[in-house]
């Protein structure tokens, strides 16, 4: 028997995966989703007995490509849930096998990281189940007694934390999963003072792991911030894991920072109603003499609805490309979530759910005993301050879930696009001179080119 049975069927699995978002927007994709799936459920039952951990991994995968389905009911015959179901039965039931028994045959590590999934496959299983029967309710806190107090992590460890606004959040994340860690936190790199600096450089020879957002060589001239200097100062066998910069447009294609050769738009961020971001749509109306009930009092026209598609996912390959030079990523995870769940309160600022996820994929790579149960490390949004609302042309155009329609807001209070349309287009108005400088802008251009396909 090989090592690993069925790693083509799970690498075939993991490309589909990848291009969710692509296969629902073609007319045989959800085909391919389905009938790879059924080839998982299959062989996730031939293996059952023969090699559980491969079988488990079968079983992940089936449920994955089956939920993919949710929220199409015409892409749903009966028996896809009942295929459902069972993967993520047997998916459960096995990966809590694993952790009862000492002495099994899958990796400990890897049945411990399983055990997350588990819980979120019974949390499924509860949703396909009405009510659910009792032997899932017990899985269900059995499996979260073992997995949320785990050994704690060695006194020893010592972690140096650097990056952007992000890598706050995520440093409270780490303190939370490794209580006992010392962790060192430098403040925002484009913050850092050099007393900063320099507390960081003392703290990194001592230092077991150097968590860091990619930082370029000769950043704020030298002040020794960039990556290739913080690696240096690291001990022998000490590990480096690069962080990427969460930087995602597909759910807000019109905002970026605007250009501003002379440096005056920061003066006008108390009066912008995005603060330091900017709407090039509603720059691009005001420009045209548009109000806001153009901009959103009209379904999408299909040939915006397209162009919104490929702006999503040229974003999705952008970060992707990113990602090749960090140690993980989270572009797969956005593909495979965002008709589900906002990615980002800004194109910068992620949820607590994208951090959540990011955090958790760099424990699983540390492979450290971490205190993380089930749910968020930390419920407070702490790069929400301010969410822009979603468009409803890009709810269309994306297949956006009911929640988009009303994100957003600013100050603690509900913030709708309407209320944004219109402040921006009002901003720009009073500021004419916004529009002229960024005349070569690209997300300008691109407002222009979906203005232009409107019907006249």
């Amino acid at each position: 028997m090989d090592a690993h049975p069925g790693a083509s069927l799970l690498s075939q699995a993991d490309e589909l995966l990848r291009l969710i978002p692509q296969l629902l927007d073609q007319p045989q994709g959800p085909e391919q989703l389905r009938s790879l799936a059924v080839a998982c459920h299959g062989r996730m039952l031939e293996l059952g007995d023969l090699h559980r951990t491969s079988a488990i991994e079968h079983a992940l995968a089936g449920a994955r490509l089956l939920a993919a389905l949710q929220g199409h009911p015409a892409l749903e015959p009966d028996w896809v849930q009942v295929h459902e179901e069972q993967c993520c039965r047997y998916g459960a039931i096995w990966i809590h096998e694993a952790l009862q028994q000492s002495d099994h045959q899958s990796d400990p590590g890897q049945a411990t990281a399983w055990g997350g999934t588990a819980l979120g496959l019974l949390e499924r299983l509860e949703q396909l189940h009405s009510p659910p029967p009792a032997w899932i309710q017990a899985l269900h806190q059995d499996l979260g007694r073992r997995i949320t107090a785990p050994p704690p992590e060695p006194p020893s460890l010592a972690l140096v934390v650097v990056g952007n606004c992000q890598a706050f959040p995520l440093m409270l994340g780490l303190q939370q999963a490794l209580p006992t860690a010392q962790i060192t936190f430098c403040p925002s790199v484009h913050l850092a003072t050099a007393a900063d600096v320099a507390e960081l450089h003392q703290a990194l020879p001592q230092a077991d792991l150097l968590v860091m957002h990619r930082v370029q060589t000769g950043y704020r001239n030298n002040i020794g911030l960039d990556t290739a200097t913080l690696q240096a100062l690291l001990a022998p066998g000490a590990r480096c894991v690069v962080l990427p910069n969460l930087h995602y447009e597909g759910q807000l294609p019109w905002i970026a920072y605007g250009q501003d050769p002379e440096g005056r738009l920061s003066a006008l961020e108390a009066e912008s109603p995005l603060g330091p971001y900017h709407d090039f749509l509603a720059m691009a109306a005001a420009g045209r003499g548009l109000d806001a009930a153009a901009l959103h009092g009209v379904p999408c026209p299909e040939a915006v609805a397209s162009i919104l598609r490929e702006a999503h996912h040229h974003s999705l390959a952008e970060l992707r490309s990113r990602e090749a030079d960090c140690s993980v990523g989270l572009s797969d995870w956005i593909a495979e979530r965002h008709r589900q769940q906002p990615i980002g309160h800004t194109i910068n600022h992620p949820t607590q759910a994208s951090l959540d996820t990011l955090l958790r994929r760099l424990l699983a790579q540390l492979r450290p005993n971490h205190q993380l149960g089930p749910d968020l490390f930390d419920r407070q949004e702490h790069l929400g301050s301010l969410s822009l609302p979603i468009h409803p042309w890009v709810q269309q155009a994306l297949n956006l879930g009911a929640w988009a329609s009303t994100w957003g807001q600013r100050r603690h209070t509900p913030f709708l696009i309407a209320t944004q349309l219109d402040e921006s287009i009002a901003f720009y108005r009073r500021h004419p001179w916004i529009e002229a400088v960024n005349a070569t802008h690209p997300k300008l251009a691109f407002a222009q080119r979906c203005l232009d396909l409107l019907p006249s």
